[in-house]
């Protein structure tokens, strides 16, 4: 013991200890090894729609595309042997324009999969983002979200106010499910936010204005009527009725 801590104080004193501030890391690019160096290209330009770039190491089985900002994504086909992954191992790409994305994954019968493994299923996180699974030629797994499609940082329904007012409030919370209630009096509404995954309840319902992705719709929301959805990025409602509309809201966890 005695010995090992002498060489621990050895070790210290020799090499003096690098404080934080020293340096950051920033990402730069991915690099993939590929069998076929130009079926994996005509997948990534075609389907993914990334831009090749030239290749700076001049090597002939090397080839460099661009994932934007600077960063890349690099193909290497110079290296042998086979390389086995899992789901896991992926890297994930956003886009502002999901569902044109997917619909080119069905125009060109391209397989994509929920984060369980459904097959043709969009996983929908609890902030609303939605994702999908697909593999490349080689194998890898690669994400593609929808991150970009969302507007900031927005607030959930609780964070959300309207006019610095509360409008929902948590009345019952576990380790499955928050419950909450939504009051909206007349000309009350709830600035933009999203949803988790949930279900709702009318307790007493109303006219309501609503924006979202598709635009601005007018909606009669009748008393009893329930609805629900696996998330939503984004949405903003008015109260434009003449009397206060009232919601019970269970989010899953």
């Amino acid at each position: 013991m005695k010995k090992l801590l002498a060489l621990v104080f050895l070790l210290q004193s020799t090499f003096p200890a690098i404080g934080q501030d020293d340096f950051s890391l920033q990402f730069d690019h991915v690099a993939l090894s590929v069998k076929n160096l130009d079926e994996s290209t005509a997948f990534y330009v075609d389907i993914l729609n990334l831009k090749e770039i030239t290749n700076r190491t001049q090597n002939p089985g090397i080839r460099w595309f661009s994932l934007g900002e600077g960063k890349e994504l690099h193909l290497v086909s110079t290296v042998p042997g086979e390389v086995k992954i899992n789901k896991a191992v992926h890297f994930a790409l956003t886009t502002e324009n999901y569902d044109a994305f997917v619909d080119r994954l069905k125009a060109n019968k391209i397989a994509y999969q929920s984060w369980p493994g459904i097959l043709n299923k969009i996983s929908v996180r609890p902030d609303g983002i939605r994702q999908v699974y697909i593999r490349d030629p080689d194998g890898y797994w690669i994400e593609v979200n929808s991150v970009n499609n969302r507007v900031g940082d927005l607030p959930d329904p609780v964070e959300a106010k309207w006019k610095g007012q509360e409008v929902c409030k948590v009345i019952e919370e576990n380790e499955e499910l928050r419950t909450l209630k939504c009051i909206f009096p007349p000309g009350v509404g709830h600035d933009k936010h999203f949803h988790a995954k949930h279900y709702g309840y009318t307790l007493k319902g109303s006219a309501f204005k609503i924006t979202d992705a598709e635009g601005t719709r007018e909606v009669n929301v009748t008393t009893g009527s329930d609805f629900f959805n696996s998330a939503m990025n984004w949405h903003e409602v008015e109260n434009i009725g003449d009397s206060t509309a009232v919601f019970l809201i269970m989010e899953i966890k």
